[in-house]
């Protein structure tokens, strides 16, 4: 599977086709997902997008609008700009620093972040053969 969708829709026998999965299939799978680990509040994978803009713009991995565009998939810029808001992140460094107060205020971090990050009991999608 070198080639075509990333995710694809898997037959009620365990084949994997080459056919594009559609958003409720996506989003039905993300929210069972979070519902299983405790941690679903509502997320949907157009979130997801948005979240992964701002976290770029945030993070400086994005420097610009068109890179975001390039790594998330989006072909228009205007919708890009309003769902990434990486024009109104002007002062990116105030918040990163604020966030990342945060977290040094936090002692257990990494063990609350290992318990959260615990994928062992999902259900896999692909057969192991």
């Amino acid at each position: 599977m070198s080639v075509g969708y990333l995710f694809r829709i898997v037959s009620e026998k365990g084949r994997v086709l080459d056919k594009a999965v559609n958003y409720s299939v996506m989003y039905e799978r993300l929210r069972y997902y979070l519902s299983l680990l405790g941690i679903y509040e509502g997320e949907t994978p157009h979130s997801f997008r948005s979240g992964c803009a701002v976290t770029m713009a945030l993070s400086g991995a994005a420097e610009n609008v068109d890179q975001a565009m390039k790594h998330i998939g989006w072909f228009g810029r205007t919708s890009a700009e309003y769902y990434s808001r990486i024009h109104t992140l002007v002062d990116a460094g105030s918040i990163a620093l604020r966030l990342s107060q945060v977290a040094n205020g936090s002692e257990n971090i990494e063990t609350v972040f290992k318990e959260q990050a615990d994928y062992s009991s999902l259900v896999h999608v692909f057969n192991k053969e």
